[in-house]
């Protein structure tokens, strides 16, 4: 009896081990397999690159310096600073003072604003360099000052009063109708979150009277290497390349008691929330419904299942709005349903409708009729069917011209990579998954995107 309990165990032993190995064999085989293109790895400081060699444009690379600290993360003395921040940093380096970094970019034949820019998030500032390789000295150069952006700011006080009058300017009237109506849009798509006060625009009192001491701070407590990330997309020999970040972005040593980066919640809520925006320079009418959600992360090929669904469904959805608009009298000028975020946590499904000034309503009913029609009755087969030739088509597109793409185009993927904690798997293997797992996709699965993103 004995032997038979002790032989009865170990094979009992013996299948929870085959079964466990078995289960990380599939979870292995379903993981998401990154760009094995992308030289990646954390610095000793906790700095993280993303390196990749690209031919086109020959002679030229992508240089980007992320800082995973944006408007959320300002005190209460600082609304406004995330963004004037980076203004500031092309107003003085501890190698390049005063306007001199500009002048020293410039005198390379780069021209500010699409070539020597920045900008600034809720969740992240990003500052980009597009630079010649070709030219040894203009890319060591552009590593060079994405070193002292990262860790070699001045931050005088006199340029800091110069570059206020520049930032109020832009707060005030150097911002289009859609920034502005949009700022008025945050505290509602936000409402109940720090997000919903912290606008990177920030607060025109902050920034009219906030000390340079406060400006400082924020650098101090989040200008910090494990919270930054330099990326590097370009016509280089990428092995060479890690090695320059190394050496200049490796030297450089963290606070000893860093501040915490804290997480900032968007709740939900149970009513509907209502807000009409106008603006003087708005060139025309709009309706918008949004249902927050928690953002996906993709880890595994089921995920990729689930996004393409997702681009079924509104490959479908947007193509009932066309045929509304083809309607003798529409609701609408034109309706779409989309998704978007603007931070790291919340995701918005969205429908909209451009309009006719007297047409709010009747637009409005439009969307939200065929929202309801699609959540009761679904799609049909030969929708779902039209929608996967689309997609297939799209991705067959982009597989087939990898090789012509130019080095911008892998910077968002790398991006989110760092910010959102995204993957970012190679062309190939996205079009390998989209032959895979497009065919399976049924309406059911359609429809439960539908379920989150109409409900």
């Amino acid at each position: 009896m004995t032997s038979k309990i002790r032989r009865f165990a170990f094979l009992s032993i013996l299948f929870l081990v085959l079964t466990s190995l078995l289960t990380a064999r599939a979870q292995s085989d379903n993981i998401i397999v990154n760009d094995p293109e992308v030289h990646t790895g954390v610095l000793s400081n906790g700095l993280r690159y993303y390196v990749r060699g690209n031919a086109k444009p020959g002679g030229m690379a992508e240089l980007r310096l992320v800082v995973r600290a944006g408007s959320v993360l300002e005190d209460e003395d600082q609304r406004g600073l995330a963004h004037f921040l980076e203004h500031m940093l092309f107003n003085g380096t501890e190698r390049f003072p005063a306007n001199e970094l500009v002048d020293v970019l410039e005198s390379f034949g780069m021209e500010f604003g699409p070539e020597i820019n920045a900008y600034t998030t809720f969740d992240e500032t990003v500052y980009q360099l597009t630079v010649k390789t070709d030219d040894e000295d203009q890319f060591l150069l552009g590593l060079d000052v994405l070193e002292e952006w990262a860790f070699k700011a001045t931050l005088t006080e006199e340029e800091f009063e110069k570059e206020r009058g520049v930032v109020l300017e832009e707060w005030r009237g150097g911002r289009g109708a859609q920034s502005r109506m949009l700022d008025k849009t945050y505290p509602v798509l936000f409402k109940g979150s720090r997000y919903a006060e912290r606008r990177p625009i920030g607060e025109t009192e902050v920034i009219q009277y906030a000390p340079v001491e406060a400006l400082r701070r924020f650098y101090n407590d989040w200008y910090r290497p494990d919270l930054m990330a330099v990326i590097a997309v370009g016509d280089f020999d990428p092995d060479e390349t890690v090695r320059l970040i190394e050496e200049r972005f490796g030297r450089h040593q963290g606070p000893e008691n860093p501040r915490p980066r804290q997480d900032f919640p968007i709740p939900g809520h149970d009513e509907t929330l209502v807000k009409v925006v106008h603006d003087p320079e708005a060139t025309r009418t709009s309706v918008q419904v949004y249902v927050k959600y928690d953002s996906l992360k993709s880890r595994f090929r089921s995920d990729i299942k689930g996004e393409l669904a997702e681009q079924l469904f509104f490959v479908m959805f947007n193509q009932r709005m066309t045929e509304i608009k083809r309607n003798e009298k529409p609701p609408f000028l034109f309706g779409y349903g989309f998704t978007t975020s603007y931070t790291e946590q919340t995701s918005l499904g969205g429908l909209a409708a451009a309009v006719s000034e007297d047409g709010v309503l009747k637009g409005m009913e439009a969307l939200l009729s065929e929202a309801e029609r699609v959540q009761v009755y679904g799609f049909l087969d030969s929708e779902l069917d039209r929608a996967k030739r689309d997609v297939y088509s799209f991705f067959e597109n982009y597989w087939k011209q990898q090789n012509d793409l130019e080095s911008s185009a892998y910077i968002q993927p790398l991006l989110d990579a760092f910010v959102k904690d995204e993957t970012y798997p190679s062309i190939d293997c996205q079009w390998e998954t989209v032959q895979d797992l497009l065919p399976e996709i049924t309406l059911e699965e359609v429809g439960a995107i539908s379920d989150l993103l109409l409900s």
